[in-house]
Protein backbone atom coordinates (compact mmCIF):
# COMPACT_ATOMS: atom_id res chain seq x y z
CA UNK A 1 0.00 0.00 0.00
CA UNK A 2 3.24 2.41 1.22
CA UNK A 3 4.31 1.71 -2.95
CA UNK A 4 1.17 2.50 -4.13
CA UNK A 5 0.84 5.36 -2.66
CA UNK A 6 4.60 6.66 -2.61
CA UNK A 7 4.40 6.23 -7.01
CA UNK A 8 1.08 8.28 -6.91
CA UNK A 9 3.00 11.05 -5.26
CA UNK A 10 6.53 10.86 -7.14
CA UNK A 11 4.07 10.99 -10.51
CA UNK A 12 2.36 13.57 -9.54
CA UNK A 13 5.27 15.61 -8.92
CA UNK A 14 6.73 14.25 -11.97
CA UNK A 15 3.85 15.86 -13.56
CA UNK A 16 3.67 19.02 -12.27
CA UNK A 17 7.50 19.75 -12.77
CA UNK A 18 7.05 19.09 -16.09
CA UNK A 19 3.51 21.25 -16.79
CA UNK A 20 6.06 23.86 -15.18
CA UNK A 21 8.77 23.35 -17.35
CA UNK A 22 6.49 24.12 -20.10
CA UNK A 23 4.61 26.61 -19.27
CA UNK A 24 7.79 29.43 -19.89
CA UNK A 25 7.37 27.73 -23.33
CA UNK A 26 3.96 28.50 -24.16
CA UNK A 27 4.41 31.88 -22.59
CA UNK A 28 7.23 32.72 -25.07
CA UNK A 29 5.23 31.22 -28.50
CA UNK A 30 2.20 33.26 -27.20
CA UNK A 31 4.21 36.23 -27.23
CA UNK A 32 5.82 35.77 -30.22
CA UNK A 33 2.37 35.13 -32.09
CA UNK A 34 1.36 38.37 -30.48
CA UNK A 35 4.37 40.25 -31.94
CA UNK A 36 3.31 38.77 -34.97
CA UNK A 37 0.17 39.40 -35.11
CA UNK A 38 0.78 43.41 -34.31
CA UNK A 39 3.47 43.29 -36.74
CA UNK A 40 0.75 42.18 -39.41
CA UNK A 41 -1.96 44.82 -38.85
CA UNK A 42 0.91 47.25 -38.84
CA UNK A 43 1.77 45.92 -42.86
CA UNK A 44 -1.92 45.50 -43.73
CA UNK A 45 -2.05 49.05 -43.57
CA UNK A 46 0.28 49.64 -46.45
CA UNK A 47 -1.69 46.92 -48.20
CA UNK A 48 -4.54 48.93 -48.74
CA UNK A 49 -1.88 52.09 -50.17
CA UNK A 50 -0.80 51.64 -53.86
CA UNK A 51 3.58 50.61 -53.86
CA UNK A 52 4.28 53.65 -55.90
CA UNK A 53 2.97 56.09 -53.46
CA UNK A 54 4.94 55.52 -50.80
CA UNK A 55 7.00 58.06 -49.14
CA UNK A 56 10.54 57.47 -48.14
CA UNK A 57 9.26 57.28 -44.28
CA UNK A 58 6.79 54.86 -45.55
CA UNK A 59 9.08 52.23 -47.18
CA UNK A 60 11.64 52.54 -44.23
CA UNK A 61 8.35 51.66 -42.13
CA UNK A 62 7.75 48.94 -44.42
CA UNK A 63 11.29 47.75 -44.02
CA UNK A 64 11.27 47.80 -40.21
CA UNK A 65 8.08 45.49 -40.33
CA UNK A 66 9.68 42.99 -43.14
CA UNK A 67 13.28 42.95 -40.47
CA UNK A 68 11.37 42.30 -37.31
CA UNK A 69 8.87 39.90 -38.84
CA UNK A 70 12.40 38.08 -40.27
CA UNK A 71 13.61 37.96 -36.44
CA UNK A 72 10.86 36.88 -35.27
CA UNK A 73 9.97 34.17 -37.62
CA UNK A 74 14.17 32.90 -36.33
CA UNK A 75 13.19 33.69 -33.06
CA UNK A 76 10.06 31.94 -33.30
CA UNK A 77 11.96 28.52 -35.17
CA UNK A 78 14.60 28.37 -32.48
CA UNK A 79 11.81 28.31 -29.62
CA UNK A 80 10.42 26.03 -31.69
CA UNK A 81 13.34 22.84 -32.29
CA UNK A 82 14.22 23.79 -28.46
CA UNK A 83 10.69 22.91 -27.56
CA UNK A 84 11.21 19.63 -29.72
CA UNK A 85 14.10 18.62 -28.63
CA UNK A 86 13.35 19.37 -25.02
CA UNK A 87 10.19 17.72 -24.58
CA UNK A 88 10.67 15.11 -27.34
CA UNK A 89 8.87 12.10 -25.14
CA UNK A 90 5.93 14.36 -24.48
CA UNK A 91 2.71 15.28 -27.21
CA UNK A 92 3.59 19.34 -26.23
CA UNK A 93 5.67 19.97 -29.17
CA UNK A 94 3.69 19.14 -31.56
CA UNK A 95 2.28 21.92 -32.34
CA UNK A 96 5.12 24.25 -32.61
CA UNK A 97 6.63 21.39 -35.09
CA UNK A 98 3.37 22.20 -37.55
CA UNK A 99 4.28 25.36 -37.47
CA UNK A 100 7.39 25.66 -38.74
CA UNK A 101 7.54 22.40 -40.98
CA UNK A 102 8.70 24.70 -43.65
CA UNK A 103 11.18 27.00 -41.58
CA UNK A 104 13.62 23.54 -41.33
CA UNK A 105 16.15 22.23 -43.27
CA UNK A 106 15.55 18.24 -44.13
CA UNK A 107 17.75 16.81 -41.48
CA UNK A 108 15.88 19.31 -38.56
CA UNK A 109 12.64 17.94 -40.37
CA UNK A 110 13.96 14.51 -40.57
CA UNK A 111 14.65 14.91 -36.63
CA UNK A 112 11.43 16.27 -36.25
CA UNK A 113 9.30 13.88 -37.68
CA UNK A 114 11.39 10.98 -35.84
CA UNK A 115 8.94 8.18 -34.89
CA UNK A 116 9.98 7.43 -31.46
CA UNK A 117 9.26 10.55 -29.81
CA UNK A 118 6.13 11.01 -27.70
CA UNK A 119 4.51 13.61 -30.39
CA UNK A 120 5.12 11.66 -33.16
CA UNK A 121 1.21 9.97 -33.38
CA UNK A 122 -0.74 13.85 -32.83
CA UNK A 123 -3.40 14.87 -35.58
CA UNK A 124 -1.07 18.76 -35.82
CA UNK A 125 1.66 16.01 -37.09
CA UNK A 126 -0.15 15.02 -40.21
CA UNK A 127 1.12 17.85 -42.24
CA UNK A 128 4.80 18.02 -41.39
CA UNK A 129 4.99 13.74 -41.57
CA UNK A 130 3.50 14.09 -45.42
CA UNK A 131 5.91 17.51 -46.43
CA UNK A 132 8.66 15.32 -44.83
CA UNK A 133 7.73 11.99 -46.75
CA UNK A 134 7.62 14.29 -50.04
CA UNK A 135 11.52 15.47 -49.07
CA UNK A 136 12.35 12.31 -49.04
CA UNK A 137 11.25 11.65 -52.01
CA UNK A 138 12.98 14.45 -53.99
CA UNK A 139 16.53 13.71 -51.72
CA UNK A 140 19.39 12.95 -53.79
CA UNK A 141 20.22 9.84 -54.37
CA UNK A 142 16.60 8.09 -53.64
CA UNK A 143 14.76 6.11 -55.91
CA UNK A 144 11.40 6.67 -57.18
Amino acid sequence: MKKIILMTALATAVLTANAQDIKPYEEKMSQIEAQFKSLEAAYQAFGKKDPATFTDAEKAKLNEIMSKADSLDNVQKTTALEIARKFKDTKFPAKYVAKIMYDVEFDELKELCDPNTGYYNEPEMAKPKQLFESYKLRQPGSMY
